[in-house]
C-alpha cells in the first residue's frame, strides 16, 4: 500500500504558527489515525478533525515531538512519523498563497511562498508524494505549474535562511470546464399511442458541480416530463416529439446536449387475397373537396401479389340512390395487366355526365411496388406509374355535366357487395399491397378502416422505402416493425417528411449551434462561432481543450476572445504567427463605445496595424510580403497615439491609407498564432 503524506520528516515551526498535518494512500479511503509516538493523548489544543488532519491552532514548544499517522485496509497496514520542531528563538514565518488554490484543467497555477525573516538564502518546492511535475519552474519564492491535471496534491514550500528553518503546505484542487451527456441516446422514438415508459438522462459532469436543466427547443417543455436531471416519458403522445436540450452550467460556463424525440407511427401495409374475397372501406372526407368538384387526385403505392382483373380503390356517391349509368365514382383498377383509372359523373343523371378511363401502358408484375398518381379534371384525366410519362384522355365536353359528387365511404380491394360493382371489366378484388393511399393530398390513415373483411398484414414497415417523403428514409422501430420513423431531410420535417419549412425560415431559427454558439445566417445556410473549449462549424458539439502550452489553430471562422479590451496609453504586443492564407484578422482590441480600437491583419500578403485613439488613425504595413507555411515574429510597442510594429525584426512603414476596407475583416486568418 502506497503511502502519502503532506507533512513528513523534520517540520520547524515558530510558536503561535498553526499547523495542519494530512496522510492519505491511494488503496485506502479510510480516514487516518493519528496518534502520539507515546500512544499518550495529544498536548493541549491539538485535534483531528472529521477528514483526518491532525489541526495544531497555536504551537506552544509543549507541541514539539513525534506523531505517527497510521492508516489501514483490507491489506494491512502503514505508518509514518512527523516531527514537530517548534523552535522559540530561530524561525521562518512561511505562509503559502494561495490557500483555496484552484486551477482549471490544463491551465497554470502559481503558488507563492510569503516570508517574514530576514537574509532569506533558500526557498524549496516539494510535491508530496512525488517529485515536481514536469511542466514547472520556480522563481525565488514562486512555483509556476503548466498543464495541471491532477487534483488533491499538496505542494510545500521550506525556506531557511539565518533565523532558522520554516514550512508551509498547500492543497491544489483541480477544477473542470462543465461537460454534458446523454444517456443512454440521444435520439429515441416513442409509439404513438402505446403504453410504454422510456427515460433519459442528462449525466452532467465538473468541477464545481454542475446545475443541470432541461428545455425545450422551439416551444415550452411539458414540466411533468422532468425528474430531477431526466426526462421521463410516459404514454407517448404527438406534442413530445422535439428537440430536447439539457443545459449543464457551472462556475466556468453552461454547455448543452441535444435529444431528439420521434414519434413512431403505425405502418400497416393492408393486404389482400381475391382467392379470399376481402376489403376494406375507409369513411369519406365529409365537407372536404371530396365533394362534388371538377377535381380529384388519387395518390396511392401497390405491390401486386397475384396479377389479374380486380378492383384497386373505389368511391361514388352511394349505391343504393343509383343506377351503374347514373353513379359517380371515381376507381383505379387493374385490366389486363395494365393500371386503368375509371371516372364518371353520370351518363344518365340529371344533369347529364360523362364518363371515362385512362389505361396506362405499361404491363405489371408480381411482387413489384408501383407509385400510381391519378388525376381528373373537368372531363380530361391523366393517369402516372413510377414518374414515367403520363397516359391522357381529354376531349369535349359541351352540354355534359364534368362535375363528380364523391360522398361514399372509400373502398380498397373490392366492395363490401361485388355485385353492385358498376365497372362490369373488374368484377373482382385486388391481390397484394397498398400503402401510402391520399386523395387531393389528404393522407388516409390505412390503420383505421370503418369496415374491413379479412383484411392482413402485408409486409413489414419501411418495405420498399414507400412511407417518408421528401426523400426521408424510413427506419423501422427495433421492438415492434410494424412501427417506424423517418429521418428528414433538410427543410422537410413531419411523421412523414410531409411539411416544409418555409422558403423564408431563418436557418438560426431552429437553434442549431449547441454550448452558447452564436449562430450565424449565410442565406439558406447557417455557421456557428462557437466558445471555448467547443468546436465544429454546425453544431458546436465537439470538445478541444486548450492547454497552456498549445499553439492555437485557426480556421476561418474560429477565433480566441478574452476578457481584456482597454486600449490604453501605452501598449506591448508580441505573438508569432503562421499563415495558410494571407488574408483574415490576426488580433484585435478596443472599446467600441469610446471609438478606440487596434487591429492587426493580413491584407494582400502584407500585415497591416491600425489604431484609432483620440480621433486619429494611424496606419502601418509592413515592409516584406508574408508567404504561407512561414512562422513570424510581431512586437508591437505603442505610447499614446505614437505606435511602432517590427515583423521579423523589419520595421513597418507609415502610411496614409488602409487597405482593409469593412468589407475586407469578415473571416480570421486560417493558421498558427
Amino acid at each position: 500500500m502506497s503511502f502519502y503524506q503532506a507533512n513528513s520528516g523534520i517540520v520547524y515551526a515558530r510558536k503561535g504558527q498553526r499547523l495542519e498535518f494530512a496522510c492519505f494512500s491511494e488503496s485506502s479511503q479510510n480516514i487516518p489515525k493519528w496518534a502520539t509516538k507515546s500512544d499518550t493523548k495529544f498536548p493541549s489544543g491539538v485535534f483531528q478533525d472529521q477528514q483526518g488532519r491532525l489541526i495544531f491552532p497555536a504551537n506552544t514548544e509543549c507541541h514539539s515531538g513525534i506523531y505517527t499517522c497510521q492508516l489501514s485496509n483490507q491489506d494491512g497496514s502503514v505508518s509514518k512519523n512527523v516531527i514537530l520542531v517548534v523552535d522559540l528563538s530561530k524561525h521562518v514565518d512561511v505562509d503559502v498563497q494561495p490557500k483555496s488554490a484552484k486551477v482549471l484543467r490544463g491551465g497554470t497555477a502559481i503558488l507563492f511562498s510569503n516570508i517574514n525573516g530576514t537574509q532569506s538564502k533558500e526557498c524549496e518546492w516539494t510535491r508530496m508524494g512525488a517529485g515536481l511535475p514536469y511542466h514547472h519552474q520556480t522563481y525565488g519564492p514562486f512555483l509556476i505549474l503548466r498543464n495541471v491535471q491532477k487534483s488533491g496534491e499538496y505542494y510545500t514550500s521550506t525556506v531557511s535562511n539565518n533565523d532558522g528553518i520554516g514550512q508551509d503546505s498547500v492543497q491544489l484542487h483541480v477544477d473542470d470546464y462543465p461537460s454534458a451527456k446523454i444517456s443512454p441516446s440521444n435520439r429515441i422514438a416513442l409509439r404513438l399511442l402505446k403504453s410504454e415508459t422510456k427515460d433519459v438522462s442528462c449525466n452532467g459532469a465538473g468541477k464545481p458541480a454542475p446545475s443541470v436543466t432541461w428545455i425545450k427547443v422551439g416551444g415550452s417543455i411539458d414540466q411533468s416530463l422532468v425528474s430531477g436531471v431526466s426526462l421521463k416519458f410516459r404514454n407517448p403522445k404527438q406534442e413530445m416529439a422535439g428537440i430536447y436540450e439539457c443545459h449543464v452550467s457551472n462556475a466556468y460556463g453552461n454547455v448543452s446536449a441535444r435529444l431528439q424525440v420521434d414519434i413512431a407511427v403505425t405502418s400497416i401495409l393492408p393486404g389482400f387475397d381475391n382467392s379470399n374475397p376481402n376489403n376494406a372501406a375507409y369513411g369519406a372526407f365529409i365537407g372536404s373537396a371530396l365533394r362534388p368538384s371538377d377535381y380529384h387526385e388519387i395518390n396511392i403505392k401497390i405491390k401486386p401479389t397475384k396479377v389479374h382483373d380486380g378492383l384497386i380503390i373505389f368511391q361514388s356517391n352511394g349505391f343504393a340512390e343509383n343506377t351503374p349509368s347514373t353513379m359517380h365514382y371515381i376507381s383505379l383498377g387493374v385490366k389486363d395487366r395494365h393500371i386503368t383509372f375509371y371516372y364518371s359523373s353520370g351518363p344518365q343523371s340529371s344533369p347529364a355526365g360523362i364518363s371515362g378511363k385512362v389505361v396506362y401502358p405499361l404491363i405489371i408484375q408480381e411482387g413489384k411496388w408501383y407509385h400510381i398518381v391519378a388525376k381528373y379534371e373537368r372531363g380530361w384525366s391523366s393517369v402516372v406509374v413510377n414518374g414515367g410519362t403520363p397516359a391522357f384522355t381529354f376531349g369535349s365536353f359541351l352540354g355534359k355535366s364534368t362535375t363528380i359528387d364523391l360522398s361514399s365511404w372509400i373502398f380498397l380491394a373490392g366492395l363490401s357487395d361485388l355485385s353492385l360493382n358498376p365497372l362490369f371489366e373488374v368484377p373482382y378484388g385486388f391481390s397484394g399491397c397498398i400503402s401510402q393511399l391520399s386523395f387531393n393530398n389528404k393522407q388516409i390513415d390505412l390503420s383505421k378502416p370503418v369496415e374491413s373483411r379479412q383484411m392482413d398484414k402485408c409486409g413489414a414497415a419501411c418495405e420498399g422505402d414507400q412511407v417518408c417523403r421528401n426523400g426521408g428514409t424510413c427506419q423501422k422501430f427495433a421492438q415492434d416493425e410494424s412501427y417506424f420513423t423517418c429521418r428528414c431531410r433538410d427543410k422537410y420535417y413531419g411523421n412523414y417528411c410531409e411539411k416544409m419549412y418555409s422558403a423564408t425560415t431563418n436557418p438560426c431559427s431552429r437553434s442549431p449551434c449547441l454550448n452558447n454558439g452564436r449562430c450565424i445566417a449565410n442565406g439558406k445556410q447557417h455557421y456557428c462561432l462557437c466558445p471555448m473549449p467547443y468546436y465544429g462549424l454546425s453544431d458546436c458539439g465537439e470538445v478541444k481543450q486548450l492547454n497552456a502550452n498549445d499553439i492555437p489553430y485557426f480556421q476561418k471562422y474560429s477565433y480566441l476572445l478574452y476578457s481584456v479590451n482597454i486600449i490604453n496609453e501605452y501598449q506591448q504586443i508580441q505573438f508569432e504567427f503562421n499563415a495558410l492564407n494571407l488574408e483574415g484578422a490576426l488580433y484585435w482590441i478596443g472599446q467600441k463605445s469610446e471609438g478606440k480600437y487596434l487591429y492587426i491583419a493580413l491584407i494582400k500578403s502584407r500585415l497591416e496595424l491600425r489604431l484609432h485613439v483620440n480621433g486619429r488613425e494611424n496606419y502601418l504595413i509592413s515592409s516584406q510580403n508574408i508567404v504561407t507555411g512561414k512562422y513570424y515574429q510581431v512586437n508591437v510597442t505603442r505610447s499614446y497615439s505614437s505606435i511602432k510594429m517590427f515583423v521579423d525584426n523589419f520595421e513597418a512603414q507609415l502610411s496614409k491609407s488602409s487597405n482593409l476596407g469593412p468589407s475586407r475583416l469578415k473571416y480570421l486568418s486560417d493558421g498558427w498564432l
